[in-house]
């Protein structure tokens, strides 16, 4: 384990705290050059034998007429106890503390100055708070707390990070220069949060970044930091800032080796300083050495260096088996970032994380010259087009003629094979049929409908450029949304692609993994077993096949999840995330889909909480990649999976909006009706109807329902999911013969499709078992429910609790509340996963509360139905059939205290949207009966006698006894 050091460290043999011991120049412990124990970076510095340091030479004679008292295990400082000494450097030390005071139980790094300040030490500790407690990121290591003992000694608790030095991790792990850059993201990703919010590092260097046993980089020692901006509320503080960095400790904290020509200098750091550093940093780690060799390592002679020096290209200094891979792309990108200009490096960390991005994904980057040749090439390498729009048709030729005129140089066959796929992309769009009634336009999807038609008959005699054509429509057709119609075409393309190409090669198994998307309804276990066999391929030919494999991964991931998922499962759609974020880059679109997918996953099966939290960080991920690109697929996608947490969480008004702004985005995206457009109308139907808002719910999830039968051409657990939620809303509003005849059209496709996952049976039953008790069979309600009752799996408990709530229900519509409790009580024996939806407690409340009701034990009554009211306003419902159970009995309660106005606001409510969604029905007639006694306990009778009139008639057409039992009244 390691923690915050401004010295790079080795790690002790034991394992226990790598960056306890500091290293010296030649990479063994400090104590080493001593014979001391442990001496700490002061001796090291004092002595000359430390590379890396807080400050250059001049602090030496500062800091040698400190005397230094040594903290001791065990001491107090502040409200910690201090463990164990993590590490020491010229600014003081680090411990494993404790906090000791009684409250919060959590192990920090305490950092501690030098007990006797050397002048202006104190400033800086100041200034290293302020920073650190504006910092918050993953990549980060964080400030808990801040303060001064009794004795005014200033200290800082900040997360205690058990990792191991960079480029150790690196060394131990073997990693190649992929996971190197994969790394490297991670740190200016880091980086670029604290220069949006003002913050320089000033001090970048491998010491100063740990990676924790999951790869999860964690950035240190914002210490010498300098704020780009004075605090707004005081004016002169600009001055005393600028004043301090302008000191010999201000101007000069900073590592020799790593600091930037102007630095050097003794000019001010900027955003430009720091990204020299991170070229240099990462110039190290791919190479092993630093950019400028000296030959006595004295402070003039790498002054001189950094200043006057150009630095040399990557694949110079590196291992032959690694140089290959760094010429190129790597080569030019660390020449811009070390650029002695600061006007001519990367103007932004997040623009050289960018260009690593583009690196991994096989893209051209900026920093290359700009030519044909390149571009062909890239095309080449990373094989990917990407036909979301007719400009994305038009981005496809560019890159396919590139692409020819490349292969043309190559050999004749293949020269034949590219002018003949050019000359076939660009008749797409010379032979194409505008629409009309639309402004004579034409689409993607009409070229590409054109296309794959075409391919079939015009290529014949070309098979590979037919193959790879056929793959890149099939995939353009799933861009656009409209996977379906695509499905044809890949079947063949993947056919000849195997037949020309060889099963392993990156044409046939992006064909696949395309093919295998769209047979996973219909053919799950064929399409598994076709993204088996890419994943086994495309692991061997990583990083360049990183793009097919977490398609595979994702892909795999998702079929799996249909039914009960494993943990094999999760580890699947985490593997897809982790290769997306390695190889693609964390802020990718991929792994932006891939970690919601993942998120989505967690809800589908019971853990919300894990929901919310990947849910919100894919958002997070998504806003800062394309929050300018709107409407961008990938920020879409983004918003539906948070939303969906959101309405899991019981937040479902919160998500409303966000939903209702993605189905606009999508359609002027998309241009028509698609399935992602299905996705978001499908989310925006579960989120009204959790929050109440029944008839926009059904109109959007009828419309769920037809866009699925249209845009699906076969059967398939599709259907099932788009019908069920609609099928719950009509049960919630009693509009029982539609119920009951989209039940049957759904039992019916299950039946046809079958393999029917347990939860998803037990939910059908139990929804059988509701219907039937609305219909007043109970006894045979009360036989589904108990037998679903009786032979759930263990996994499956939130299916019995439903069913016995079913019971519950049944006997109190018998008029034997009794029993209803009764069974209530076997509901809240249950103990279901943490953490249960408020939407359970809520009805658990109201029906026990109206059960109660009917005993006559009132004041329990009362107490269930002031819960039920405190969670329906905590899971944002409105007053709605939703709880109407809830409403009346709060109502029956309020007039039984002589209280009707209180009763009478509700009531109305509820007969109004009874009114609306189901007129006529008992459920209405028992809301006008309650507001008619509302009515007569006010004096005003007569009005009370004809709407008495009206429910009387609502009422005895019931077959519930529950609602007939009124009429006696």
């Amino acid at each position: 384990m390691a923690h915050q050091l401004n010295d790079e460290s080795a790690g002790r043999p034991d394992g226990v705290d790598a960056a306890a011991t500091p290293t010296g120049s030649d990479g063994r412990s400090a104590s080493a050059h001593t014979g001391n124990p442990s001496p700490g970076l002061l001796q090291v510095m004092l002595t000359g034998t430390g590379e890396e340091t807080s400050d250059f030479a001049p602090a030496r004679a500062t800091f040698e007429q400190v005397p230094v008292k040594l903290d001791m295990a065990g001491d107090e400082i502040g409200p910690y106890r201090l463990v164990s000494e993590l590490g020491s450097g010229g600014m003081g030390a680090v411990w494993l503390a404790e906090r000791c005071d009684g409250t919060l139980k959590r192990r920090v790094a305490l950092k501690l100055p030098l007990q006797q300040w050397a002048p202006g030490q104190a400033g800086r500790v100041q200034r290293e708070r302020d920073i650190l407690a504006s910092l918050e990121h993953p990549n980060i290591a964080r400030l808990y707390d801040a303060g001064t003992t009794a004795q005014g000694r200033p200290y800082l608790a900040l997360e205690y990070v058990e990792g191991k030095p960079i480029r150790q991790y690196c060394s131990e792990h073997h990693l190649g220069v992929r996971e190197k850059l994969g790394l490297f993201q991670q740190i200016a990703a880091a980086v670029s949060h604290a220069h949006g919010r003002l913050v320089v590092h000033r001090d970048l260097k491998p010491s100063n970044v740990l990676v924790t046993a999951d790869g999860s980089v964690r950035l240190l020692d914002f210490g010498i930091a300098r704020l780009l901006v004075a605090d707004a509320d005081a004016e002169q503080g600009a001055d005393r800032i600028s004043a301090a960095v302008h000191t010999h400790f201000g101007a000069r904290a900073m590592t020799p080796h790593y600091a930037s020509p102007e630095q050097v200098a003794g000019g001010d750091a900027t955003i430009a300083s720091d990204v020299y550093s991170l070229g240099v940093l990462l110039f190290e780690l791919l190479t092993g050495q630093r950019p400028y060799r000296v030959k006595r390592g004295s402070l003039a002679e790498i002054e001189a260096a950094i200043l006057e020096q150009e630095a040399p290209r990557a694949s110079s200094l590196a291992e032959k088996r690694v140089a290959a891979r760094l010429r190129g792309d790597i080569d030019a990108i660390l020449g811009k970032a070390l650029h002695k200009n600061p006007q001519r490096r990367y103007q932004s960390v997040e623009s050289f994380g960018d260009e690593i991005a583009r690196h991994l994904a096989g893209m051209p980057v900026l920093a290359q010259p700009d030519s044909s040749w390149y571009r062909a090439r890239k095309f080449v390498t990373r094989n990917w087009v990407v036909v979301a729009s007719v400009s994305g048709v038009l981005v496809a030729i560019a890159a396919a003629s590139a692409l020819a005129i490349w292969q043309a140089q190559s050999a004749r066959r293949e020269a034949a094979r590219a002018a003949e796929v050019k000359a076939f992309i660009a008749s797409i769009f010379n032979r194409a049929v505008p629409r009309t009634g639309e402004g004579g336009q034409y689409l993607a999807i009409d070229l590409l409908t054109a296309a794959s038609v075409r391919i079939e008959t015009e290529l014949s005699s070309n098979p590979r450029a037919a193959a790879e054509l056929g793959i890149i429509v099939g995939e353009s057709f799933g861009e656009l949304g409209e996977p379906a119609k695509g499905e044809r075409i890949l079947k063949l393309a993947v056919a000849i692609a195997e037949k020309e190409f060889g099963r392993a090669h990156p044409i046939t198994m992006r064909g696949k993994v395309q093919l295998a998307s769209h047979l996973k309804h219909p053919d799950p276990k064929g399409a598994r077993a076709m993204l088996d066999e890419v994943i086994t391929d495309a692991r061997k030919q990583l990083p360049e096949t990183a793009r097919t494999l977490q398609d595979a991964l994702s892909s795999k991931g998702f079929i799996m999840s249909k039914a009960s998922p494993s943990d094999e499962t999760y580890a699947v759609l985490k593997d897809s995330v982790l290769v997306a974020e390695t190889y693609l880059g964390p802020n990718s679109e991929f792994a932006i889909q891939n970690l919601g997918l993942l998120a989505n996953t967690y809800g589908t099966y019971g853990d919300r909480r894990e929901q919310l939290v990947l849910a919100t960080e894919t958002l997070r991920r998504a806003e800062a990649a394309f929050a300018t690109q709107r409407p961008n697929r990938a920020l879409l996608a983004a918003e539906r999976y948070y939303a969906a947490a959101l309405r899991s969480n019981d937040r479902p008004r919160e998500a409303i909006p966000i939903l209702r702004r993605v189905q606009d985005d999508q359609r002027k995206l998309d241009f028509a009706e698609t399935g992602r457009v299905r996705y978001a109308m499908h989310e925006l139907g579960l989120a009204l109807a959790a929050a109440g808002e029944l008839g926009e719910a059904i109109d959007v999830q009828k419309r769920v329902v037809e866009f699925e039968a249209v845009q699906n051409p076969y059967e398939s657990d599709n259907r099932v999911i788009a019908g069920v939620p609609l099928v719950n809303s009509l049960l919630t509003v009693r509009r029982l013969a539609e119920v009951e005849e989209l039940e049957k059209r759904l039992a019916a496709v299950q039946q046809r499709i079958g393999n029917e996952p347990p939860g998803r049976e037990y939910a059908r039953l139990n929804r059988r078992a509701l219907l039937l008790s609305l219909q007043g069979r109970f006894a045979e309600s009360d036989r589904v429910a108990l037998d679903v009752a009786k032979r759930v799996t263990p996994d499956h408990q939130a299916h019995r609790a439903g069913a016995l709530r079913i019971a519950a229900f049944n006997a109190r519509m018998k008029n034997d509340a009794g029993a209803s409790l009764a069974y209530l009580d076997r509901v809240a024996a249950i103990r279901l996963p943490a953490p249960v939806s408020i939407q359970h407690p809520l009805v658990d409340s109201a029906e026990r509360g109206a059960a109660l009701l009917e005993l006559g034990r009132f004041d329990e009554a009362d107490a269930q139905f002031r819960r039920c009211r405190q969670l329906q306003v905590q899971a944002q419902i409105r007053l709605s059939p939703r709880v109407a159970t809830c409403v009346v009995g709060s109502a029956r309660l309020a007039l039984r205290r002589g209280q009707p106005q209180a009763a009478e606001k509700s009531l109305n409510e509820l007969s109004d949207e009874w009114g609306r969604l189901n007129p006529g029905s008992g459920w209405h007639g028992e809301a006008l009966h309650w507001l008619a006694v509302a009515w007569a306990q006010q004096g005003r009778h007569a009005e009370a006698r004809i709407l008495s009139k009206r429910a009387r008639t609502m009422l005895r057409s019931s077959n519930i006894p529950y609602l007939r039992k009124l009429v006696a009244r």
